[in-house]
């Protein structure tokens, strides 16, 4: 019996760190999204630049709507969990960055109708 309660803590201990580390990716990602976005274009007015920047923007920000899909289902693992009292401020950290992610999102789209 002992054994099933160790294989099911390293299981959620698992499930935690990879939580940790996509939560982590996602903040990484959304500043390269921003960073991106505020770096200067080399020849001003330049539309293939900017397309090229857009594209590389979006396809960012898609990947980190995934990560943050997939930390909410590992959220919902983790809950329930009694020695896991982080869990509820990663959850908030993870709702402020999808909140960051959708203003990225939306002043990525002001610059393709600008475009």
């Amino acid at each position: 019996m002992k054994n099933l309660s160790t294989d099911h803590s390293k299981t959620v201990q698992g499930i935690f760190r990879d939580y940790q580390e996509q939560l982590s990716l996602c903040l990484t990602d959304i500043k390269k999204v921003i960073n991106l976005l505020d770096m200067p274009m080399v020849i001003s007015g330049d539309e293939q630049q900017l397309s090229e920047k857009l594209t590389l923007a979006n396809k960012i920000i898609a990947q980190t709507t995934q990560r943050l899909e997939k930390l909410e289902q590992q959220g919902q693992l983790l809950r329930g969990q009694p020695h896991l009292t982080e869990l509820e401020s990663y959850r908030e950290t993870r709702e402020l960055l999808a909140y960051q992610l959708e203003k990225v999102r939306e002043k990525t789209q002001e610059w393709q109708y600008s475009a």
